[in-house]
């Protein structure tokens, strides 16, 4: 009777110091939490930042107010994706507007509310603060882009060689993207963003114009960048010009080049902090998270370029 008392008392003693254990901290998880609370700023490469989805899962979301973004339909997609880290630690909704950078400057303009603005370009970032609707010293570059040529998945590569007597020794580097445009357009029209007032677009025009074959090459125009890269994932288009951020990890197109930085104006993304946005404060401190390590991280895994240079190993 005795020696069962015994087994008993110890099967009670391991589960009790086996609830204790349950209930100690994991230093581990401690410090993520410390991290992703305190991310650090300017890593130098990619390997070394923080995976952004350590962050903290304990704050309730859609208990504050709901922060509204205009931003450009290029990089709406990692933008949801910064968003939804935000969220999970901040109690707080983000709304997501995208459309072209110009069709989202022009709501603004005439009074679509709004917190902040992620534009692809220079000039419509510029466009509203020359409008006075952006706030003092609240307006900066956020990230860069590169512009790419691409087909269709599994199409044949575009010849950059015109003439079978020269070699591809002889020919410049402009000069294979000028013959590949003209081969493309030989097959079928090209995709871009409406090259007047978009800035994908625009990009794509002026460097058509540098190669001289503005006029030669057979343009699709599309409403904004998502829609010129569907054209050519639908095999619509035999080519199109499109962000190289929109290929990553995109096994739908192939990437014929990227487009020299010479040929076209730098691709900076701007954004900017309306004045009279219903949520500025929570908006200025979202910006802040825009510039940290886990949302850094995001952006460079999506193909973009921050601009203080960080790079992959």
């Amino acid at each position: 009777m005795t020696h069962r008392i015994w087994i008993v008392l110890a099967l009670v003693l391991a589960i009790a110091l086996f609830a204790i254990s349950l209930w100690q901290i994991d230093p581990q998880r401690e410090a993520i939490r410390a991290q992703a609370a305190n991310p650090q700023k300017d890593a130098p490469t990619i390997a070394e930042l923080p995976d952004p989805h350590a962050v903290p899962q304990n704050v309730p979301v859609g208990d504050g107010p709901d922060i509204r973004i205009f931003a450009a339909s290029s990089i709406a997609p990692v933008l949801e994706d910064i968003a939804n880290v935000y969220e999970s630690n901040h109690a707080v909704d983000i709304t997501i507007i995208t459309a072209a950078s110009s069709a989202l400057a022009r709501q603004i303009e005439h009074g679509a509310p709004a917190d902040l603005f992620i534009s692809a370009n220079r000039q419509w970032g510029h466009y509203l603060v020359d409008k006075g609707l952006v706030a003092d010293h609240e307006h900066k570059a956020l990230l860069t882009n590169r512009l790419a040529l691409v087909i269709p998945a599994g199409a044949e590569q575009p010849s950059d060689v015109p003439d079978l007597h020269l070699t591809i020794d002889e020919l410049t580097e402009n000069d294979r993207l000028k013959n590949q445009i003209l081969h493309l357009s030989n097959r079928g029209r090209i995709a871009i963003c409406e090259p007047t007032a978009v800035p994908c677009g625009i990009y794509a025009r002026q460097t058509l114009e540098a190669l001289g074959i503005w006029d030669q090459a057979r343009i699709l125009p599309a409403a904004n960048a998502q829609a010129t890269l569907a054209w050519v994932e639908r095999g619509e288009a035999a080519g199109a010009f499109v962000y190289a951020s929109e290929t990553t990890g995109n096994d739908k197109v192939q990437l014929v080049l990227l487009v020299p930085d010479a040929l076209h104006d730098a691709i900076i993304y701007e954004i900017s902090t309306l004045k009279d946005g219903p949520a500025h404060n929570e908006a200025l401190a979202f910006l802040a998270f825009l510039d940290s390590a886990p949302a850094q991280r995001l952006l460079i895994m999506a193909g973009f370029l921050p601009p203080n240079g960080l790079t992959e190993p």
